[in-house]
Parts: C-alpha cells; sequence; structure tokens
C-alpha cells in the first residue's frame, strides 16, 4: 500500500500522504476503481503474495493511464485497498472482533476510516506509534535469527513457492 501511495507523493516532491490529508482532499475515479478491483490478482485463489514487481508491471501502468492528478490517484487507491481490505476481513470476522493495523498505513488517517467503511462486524485498532514503526524492525530480526538456526522463513503455504525455503543471505562486516 505504501509503495504505490508514496511512489505517487513523491512526484510532487513529499516523501509521504501525512495523516492521509491528500487523499481526503481527493476525489475518487469510479472508473478507475472499478478497474483496480478487478485485477485478477484479487481473484486468484491463494496462496499468493504480492510484490514490487508487480505493482510496477500492473498497478502503475493501470493508474498512469487515467492522467490523474495525485490527490485523486490518492483517494482511489485508498478506497481500493480499503474495499479490498474489507472483502477479507468482513467474511472472517464476528460481531466485535478487533483488527490490528499496524505498519505505515495505520498513520494514514484517511485510509484506516476508509478500512472502517467497509467492515460492520469488526473494528480495527491502530496501536501506539512505537509498535508501529518498529514492526518491521521485529520481523527482520526475526527473520534473522530463523536463519541463524536453519529455520525455514518463507512458507510455500504462504507464499505459493513451491518450496518452504531460508529466505536471505549473511553477509559478514568488514
Amino acid at each position: 500500500v505504501n509503495y504505490v501511495m508514496n511512489h505517487y507523493t513523491r512526484k510532487i516532491g513529499e516523501e509521504f500522504d501525512r495523516d492521509g490529508e491528500r487523499a481526503r482532499r481527493g476525489k475518487i475515479n469510479e472508473s478507475l476503481l472499478g478497474r483496480l478491483n478487478d485485477l485478477p490478482f484479487y481473484k486468484a485463489e491463494g496462496p499468493k503474495s504480492l510484490g514490487r514487481e508487480w505493482v510496477e508491471n500492473e498497478v502503475f501502468p493501470l493508474i498512469d493511464s487515467y492522467g490523474l492528478d495525485i490527490d485523486d490517484i490518492l483517494a482511489t487507491f485508498a478506497e481500493h485497498v480499503a474495499i479490498q481490505i474489507g472483502a477479507i476481513v468482513e467474511p472472517n470476522s464476528k460481531e466485535g472482533d478487533k483488527v490490528l493495523v499496524t505498519g505505515g498505513g495505520a498513520l494514514n488517517k484517511y485510509l484506516v476510516e476508509r478500512m472502517g467503511a467497509h467492515i460492520k462486524k469488526a473494528s480495527y485498532i491502530v496501536p501506539d506509534k512505537l509498535t508501529i514503526n518498529f514492526k518491521e524492525a521485529l520481523i527482520f530480526a526475526l527473520l534473522g535469527a530463523l536463519y541463524m538456526e536453519d529455520e525455514h522463513s518463507c512458507l510455500k503455504s504462504v507464499t505459493g513457492a513451491s518450496r518452504d525455503n531460508i529466505g536471505g543471505c549473511l553477509y559478514k562486516a568488514r
């Protein structure tokens, strides 16, 4: 999500859309929204994984073909993300469930609001900034520990790869 949104804010000299204010000012382009939601990825059976290459080959060209201003791109993409997340969370939730939102997207207040609009049974919980900002560092520490113990960190049941494997390499500092 942030890879796409930050790609577009950087085009106007901003690192990210602080609090989602640009997206909030934008207008959702219904045609682009429909085409994003119809991408074959969302209909494919799992396991599957989103990668940067897929975004660069499928998402960016589609968005760019509309020639929208940045605020409208951000508004449309935020709505798309909210719809897709809601399509997974809602049918897998029961009344009163809570879903933890972490990573940089949790700081995008507009995105979190739009996500909330697409679920009824559960609610999204945004934790403290320490959890949000350091989740990725903690995950990479875990991946490093798994590597050092020769434990699989990439599971075929999750990624769709042909086999489980140990991701990454170890390089000694000199």
